[in-house]
């Protein structure tokens, strides 16, 4: 009796440490415009079970908060590594990734559009899994910071 219950108890603890843990999926649906073929992004992020972690806007300051570079696309570069190195002292990767949304400071970066996605894919891998909003503004925290990323993720 005593065997039963201990293997009960386990596989109930396994249960709960499955639940625990989120499960991403991430969806794209012909019923709107294709983003994932398109631009290589998730329309649509679901999560169960697990935390969720709301990670600030991230710029591209490096720990002396000062900006390295006045282009956009190393900004953004900066910027992903940031997010990253926060995530990865939590044990996460770009995987836990479910939302992006990218502030950008530039008139016409629609040009460098295919950079963005170039960039997101050398940065957060191939299959991005994350939902990604792109979002241009007049400012941010500093004249020449072109970039600020706000991010969620989950574990």
């Amino acid at each position: 009796m005593e065997v039963a219950l201990m293997k009960r108890v386990a596989a109930l603890e396994a249960q709960v440490a499955a639940l625990q843990k989120a499960n991403k999926e991430a969806y794209n649906s012909d019923v709107v415009y294709n983003t994932k073929d398109t631009f290589g992004y998730a329309q649509l992020v679901e999560v169960t079970g697990g935390k969720i972690l709301f990670l600030s806007g991230m710029t591209p300051w490096d720990q002396q908060m000062t900006l390295k570079s006045v282009n956009l696309v190393e900004q953004m570069e900066a910027t992903l590594d940031n997010i990253l190195k926060l995530l990865a002292a939590k044990g996460l990767g770009p995987e836990s990734l479910a939302f992006l949304r990218v502030y950008v400071a530039k008139p016409n970066y629609y040009e460098e559009m295919n950079n963005f996605s170039t960039t997101l894919e050398k940065k957060l891998g191939a299959s991005i899994t994350c939902g990604i909003t792109l979002v241009g503004v007049t400012g941010l925290a500093e004249p020449n910071q072109l970039v600020e990323i706000e991010a969620v993720a989950v574990t």
